[in-house]
């Protein structure tokens, strides 16, 4: 895919359902973005794996991740994060622990790995910074309480429809094995409930 999200009109035109655009001065993120650089990563490389601590907060400017845990040799897909949005391992970024998950590219990403330390820094500079970063974290609570609470009340035949309905823009940019993985369906399972859909 080609799509491209660059960070700094991430973090001017974002807006959210009933609230003001905040008017945010990107001044003191230019300064500190003169001192982190665009790195990009291939389909197959590891942004993090299990067991490191995730001491960076990551924007995608382009390119797809997930995350995952391995349990018995079998991978279990958390989340997917693509361009024009944020990722870190929260426990792992809060309390500085040993991640349980890995992170990895599933499509060729444009990033920028923020560390824990300038990312407090910046939040420090602006209000307004701090007020993005809230709504962003938010968000992604948001989403993930009701994936968590769709996926485990919903009949196994729904959970594919709640993915396309929910991630339309991931239907096809995932194998079926990790969407499988996410929504907690066997991937012969899955494959039966795409064709009968065709």
């Amino acid at each position: 895919m080609d799509k491209k999200i660059p960070f700094f009109e991430k973090i001017t035109n974002t807006s959210y359902h009933k609230t003001k655009k905040p008017k945010i001065n990107v001044s003191p993120i230019q300064f500190f973005v003169k001192y982190i650089f665009l790195q990009k990563k291939s389909k197959g490389e590891f942004l993090l794996r299990e067991g490191e601590v995730c001491d960076k907060m990551y924007y995608f400017e382009s390119g797809l991740v997930k995350v995952f845990s391995t349990k018995n040799d079998h991978e279990i897909v958390t989340w997917f994060s693509k361009e024009g949005e944020f990722l870190t391992l929260v426990n792992s970024f809060m309390y500085e622990q040993p991640s349980h998950e890995s992170i990895e590219v599933i499509e060729d990403v444009s990033y920028y790995a923020i560390p824990k330390k300038m990312y407090y820094q910046l939040m420090g500079f602006s209000s307004q910074i701090t007020l993005f970063a809230m709504f962003e974290m938010l968000n992604s609570v948001c989403e993930y309480q009701n994936q968590t609470i769709v996926l485990r009340t919903l009949k196994s035949q729904d959970r594919y429809k709640f993915f396309c309905e929910n991630y339309p823009d991931l239907v096809e940019r995932v194998n079926q094995k990790d969407i499988a993985s996410f929504i907690g369906l066997d991937i012969t399972y899955l494959s039966k409930v795409i064709n009968e859909k065709k």
